[in-house]
This record gives C-alpha cells, structure tokens and sequence, in this order.
C-alpha cells in the first residue's frame, strides 16, 4: 500500500526512519507493524499482573486516523496515518503501554491522549477508540497468522489490523471520554 492523498501530506506506516528502530524495555517482545500480536503478548506480561487492562482499539470513521509522536513517522514527533492500531491501557495507575510509541514507556493516559491525538481534525482523520478487555482480546485474536500484515509479495503491508476480536465486546468511545477517565 503506498501513501496517497491525504496519507502523503501526513506520512504513512509504510517506511521506517531511523529515529524509529529503538524498541520498548527489552523483556518485552516486540515486531514493528504488528501491533495486535504485540498486545497479546504484552497483556499476559508479569509487568502487568494484577493489575485490570484493556486492549484498545484505534481506528477511524473511513480508512484510518491521524495520530503523533510514532516510531513509524517520517520525523519524530510527526503525524502519521494508521489503518488500525492497537495499545494497552491500564488501570491503577491510568497508563497506556505503546510499544510504538516515541512519549516513553508507559506514559500516563491523559498525557499519551493529549499528546497523540489532536483536537479539529476532519472527521475522515479523527480517531474512533473501542476498548475492549484485555481478556477478551487475547481470547479471540488470531495470534497464528499474521497473513492479514502482509501482502501479495509477502511482504509487511505497513499498517496494523485487528483479526478476531468479537466487535460486540467492546464500547465505542469518542476520545474525550477517555481522557476524562485518565
């Protein structure tokens, strides 16, 4: 997939700059692009046990949403143009744990919301969040295939998309709802 229209004017997942190859701490696992497998795995870490935790979901009303402050930007601090994305918010503390993200590991909900998404966005870039239990997120998602990454060649399609997660699980949510409970 190449970047296109609006996607060339705010950059596209498809390439990663050199300011994007560091990772999270290293006892995590982590695989640039794979975003859903990356929190299956990071919602069974011990880093996490006790503690309540929910997938959440990103997308957009029509093909994908802008966001800032990726490892896959073209400069850091940049926009992006995801299709999908996928992080962890936890409870007690609010934190949400983003192993793409360049804000640092975890970074406090309000801080991450306000910094990665911005307000006065058309609606066709504006994020749409469904969150899900962290539960119900690793019971349903296809963690065997990552088919759905990649394209005809095989190779990484650049973009992140949920497989297998029961829609009817979680709530759709506008973000300033979530940042009320950050």
């Amino acid at each position: 997939m190449g970047c296109a229209g609006v996607r060339a004017r705010v950059g596209c997942a498809d390439e990663r700059p050199a300011h994007a190859r560091a990772t999270g701490p290293a006892e995590l696992r982590y695989q640039a692009f794979y975003c859903e497998e990356n929190v299956f795995h990071l919602c069974g870490h011990e880093v996490l046990a006790g503690r309540r935790r929910h997938a959440v979901v990103i997308s957009g009303a029509h093909e994908g949403f802008v966001m800032w402050h990726q490892r896959a930007a073209r400069r850091p601090g940049g926009a992006l143009f995801w299709d999908y994305h996928v992080i962890v918010l936890a409870e007690e503390p609010w934190e949400i744990w983003d192993l793409d993200t360049t804000l640092g590991f975890p970074v406090p909900a309000g801080e991450y919301l306000a910094r990665s998404f911005r307000d006065g966005l058309p609606a066709e870039l504006a994020p749409i969040f469904r969150v899900v239990p962290a539960q119900v997120f690793v019971a349903t998602l296809a963690v065997g295939s990552t088919a759905h990454a990649r394209g005809p060649t095989g190779a990484t399609r650049g973009h992140c998309l949920l497989v297998g997660a029961d829609q009817r699980a979680g709530a759709r949510i506008e973000p300033d709802a979530v940042r009320r409970h950050a």
